[in-house]
This record gives structure tokens, sequence and C-alpha cells, in this order.
């Protein structure tokens, strides 16, 4: 089990979410402790939430392909986070054209261990291009917080000029 001497006290809170999600192991939290500490040094707002995404592999075991980090304007993220130094960051203020949930035993409330999710985010700018999110089991209502707290109030509601409001 990790301990948590090492993080600073922001870090320290993500602690339990990981725990919830099946991450627990030193290897994986120093990994995402990396991360962490590489896009707060190069954000200028705090970082307030995180999500790593999760599936289940073919052999029935999480798989955790994708991390994020939210600020108040930002997502700040790194792709196959285990293995690559691969980052993105983008601004969502005012940003995104509409989003899309696609759920499987989940009410966008309550999950349980069958429970997946997937968030599909289109941009303004690129309306072709979509950004995906998933989640399994307890780690879908962490998501749907993340889409309660930045995605929809970041909705442009002027999005095209003909079909007035998307929300």
């Amino acid at each position: 089990m990790n301990k948590t001497k090492k993080y600073d006290r922001l870090f320290n809170k993500f602690i339990p979410y990981l725990n919830d999600i099946g991450i627990s192991t030193d290897i994986l939290i120093d990994r995402i402790w990396y991360f962490y500490s590489l896009f707060k040094g190069i954000s200028k707002e705090n970082i307030i939430d995180i999500l790593v995404e999760d599936r289940l592999g073919k052999d029935g075991m999480r798989e955790y392909p994708h991390l994020s980090f939210f600020t108040k304007h930002y997502a700040m993220s790194a792709q196959d986070f285990i293995t690559d130094n691969s980052l993105i960051t983008t601004s969502l203020t005012n940003r995104i054209l509409y989003w899309r949930a696609i759920s499987k035993d989940f009410d966008l409330n309550k999950s349980n261990a069958k429970s997946s999710l997937r968030i599909v985010l289109a941009f303004l700018n690129y309306p072709d291009v979509e950004s995906v999110f998933i989640a399994t089991g307890i780690n879908c209502e962490y998501l749907m917080k993340l889409v309660k707290n930045y995605v929809i109030p970041n909705v442009n509601i002027v999005s095209h000029p003909k079909s007035g409001p998307l929300m």
C-alpha cells in the first residue's frame, strides 16, 4: 500500500479515488504523481480533479489507458500514461460543441460492478474530431461528476446559428 508522505497535500486528496478504482500499487501511483507534477509545473491554475480511465481487458483485469487532470479551465491528459509520455492540454471554456453518453448498466447516477460509461465530446473548432473518456464500475460515477463540473458548463449554447441552443 502506498505511503502518502512523498506527495503534496493536493495530490494526497486523489489517493482515495485511486484506491476506489483499484490503483493502490506504488508503481502506478508514482507514475500518476509523475504526470501530476509535470502538469502542475506548467499549469497556471491549480489541479482540481483527476480521472484515470479504466476498462476491463479480455482477461477480465482492469486496464488504465488514459489519465486526465482538470483545472477550472483546462483538461490536461496523458495517453497510454503507463508506458508513454504523450501529453496534451486543451481549454474547455465554452469550447464544447456537444457531448454524448453511452452507458451500460449505469443510469448516470448509481453504478454497479457491471457498469460502463463512454463520454464523447466534440469541440467547436474541430467538430469532426471527438474526444472519448471511458470508465467502468464505480469510476462511472466519478466520470459523470466530471461531466457535470467541466463539460456541461462549457457547452457553447450559441455554437450553431441555425440550430439554436444545444441544451
